[in-house]
């Protein structure tokens, strides 16, 4: 016996409409944030005004100011969604597993690695072919077995992030090793790990930092100094700050991979405490998991506040789109520390019920106002997949969605679709009427939305 899982609804086909010009015919400044183990009942707009434990106010604003996409789907964990976002691929034809970065075959020299294959074309690539400036921050976890498979060999000018599929939050070790890096224009990773330099791709002074002064202080609270999450916001912090806003030639494409809200649990002392009702409340609260996630999801939350500010300082704000998605649903499977809560949706990350693969998303920024007032606070329901978003930027870019180079190697093309048309009201409905999630589970839409399982 198999299963299939039909999650959702009919068909539509719409015709590619005439892209509309941004702002006075200048290119957006592009920012996404993909948040990683992000449960749907997390995320304030899907709870009513008010609730006490969850805490979005700047996300929240965001949707209020935006459109939220109500039928948003993304793989049912990390590297699949994440090598999907980075190269327009549905999973299907990118990756579909969670292999250790590192790993490799070396018979197969373009697919034997972990996450994308080598020859596929990074987004970042294509943005920097339309003139932008291109910067990753956060968790990765889209292969790192080859220079190629890097941030950096994907067209990314800087990165600041980690490889693996997570690390420790005070020490940045995994599995033994130290995983964090810092990838500039410079970066040439020549050389063995002893004659590395800051430049040369690996973090030193920014990693391993839970020692010294902080030593013994760190577990599952500890000083926001030496919060890796911290980091990341400093980070992308002087990456808008540092921008010239008055160059409209190279507006910025920032991809901010949070490595909120994934394990293990960590937070800072001051956030964690703001929720200590949560380990008090009468429900009862299992090793303070329920207030330490919902703390990390309220911390994630400041550093989008402080991302919207610094933008709004800088002069950037009238002229950037938002889009925020995240990697997979929240787990809340049996073993799980985390205690994410999709309610109503069905199922948690690892599965491909509602509540694995059907994740918070919506889009905003200053000139969403511009270009489609009528949109704002609007919902969305038409279906829309992470990897969508490679062929949206390209047609923001200027820039054609096909990959050469991926088609010199036989590899499969960009499933992704233009949804900025959509988005816009330009058409009515989304380009995307269907997602083909794994083997055994199949996404269908109309505008109703409603949900039927069929067991074969």
């Amino acid at each position: 016996t198999s299963m299939i899982a039909v999650l959702g609804v009919a068909c539509v086909s719409v015709t590619t409409a005439r892209l509309l010009t941004p702002a006075a015919g200048t290119k957006p400044h592009i920012v996404m944030h993909l948040a990683d183990d992000f449960g749907w009942a997390n995320a304030g707009w899907h709870r009513q005004d008010g609730y006490a434990e969850v805490r979005t106010p700047r996300m929240n604003q965001l949707v209020k100011d935006g459109i939220e996409l109500d039928q948003a789907y993304s793989f049912k964990f990390c590297s699949p969604t994440r090598s999907s976002l980075q190269s327009g691929r549905l999973p299907v034809h990118v990756n579909m597993v969670n292999l250790a970065p590192d790993v490799w075959n070396p018979d197969d020299p373009v697919s034997g690695f972990a996450a994308i294959p080598r020859n596929m074309t990074g987004i970042a690539t294509k943005m920097k072919e339309g003139g932008y400036a291109t910067h990753q921050v956060g968790k990765w976890d889209a292969g790192m077995a080859t220079v190629d498979h890097t941030p950096h060999g994907r067209g990314y000018d800087t990165s600041f992030g980690y490889f693996h599929h997570d690390n420790d939050y005070w020490t940045e070790g995994i599995s033994g090793f130290v995983d964090l890096y810092n990838e500039t224009e410079t970066t040439t990773w020549a050389g063995p790990a002893p004659m590395f330099k800051p430049t040369d791709g690996a973090a030193y002074g920014l990693n391993g930092s839970c020692t010294g002064e902080w030593a013994g202080q760190c577990g599952m609270t500890g000083p926001e100094e030496v919060y890796e999450e911290y980091k990341f916001k400093v980070r992308v912090l002087d990456i808008i700050n540092g921008h010239d806003a008055t160059n409209p030639d190279r507006p910025l494409f920032l991809c901010y991979t949070s490595h909120i809200v994934h394990e293990p649990l960590e937070v800072p002392n001051a956030t964690f405490h703001q929720f200590d009702f949560i380990g008090t409340s009468a429900v009862g609260d299992y090793e303070h998991h329920r207030q330490t996630y919902q703390a990390m999801v309220n911390y994630m939350d400041g550093v989008v506040g402080d991302m919207v500010d610094a933008l709004q300082a800088n002069g950037m704000w009238e002229n950037t789109l938002w889009f925020h998605q995240s990697d997979n649903g929240g787990p809340s499977f049996t073993g799980s520390s985390h205690t994410a809560n999709n309610y109503p949706l069905k199922g948690s990350k690892m599965t491909d019920w509602q509540g694995g693969i059907r994740v918070n998303a919506f889009v905003s920024g200053g000139l969403l106002k511009t270009l489609a007032p009528q949109r704002i606070g609007t919902k969305l329901e038409g279906i829309t997949h992470v990897c969508d978003w490679y062929a949206t930027w390209c047609a923001l870019a200027g820039v054609s969605v096909e990959d050469e180079r991926g088609k010199a190697a036989g590899l499969p093309p960009v499933d992704g679709v233009n949804l900025y048309p959509y988005l816009i009201g330009q058409v009515d409905e989304s380009p995307r009427t269907e997602v083909f999630c794994e083997p055994g589970c199949a996404c269908h839409g109309d505008q109703r939305h409603q949900m039927e399982v069929v067991w074969e």
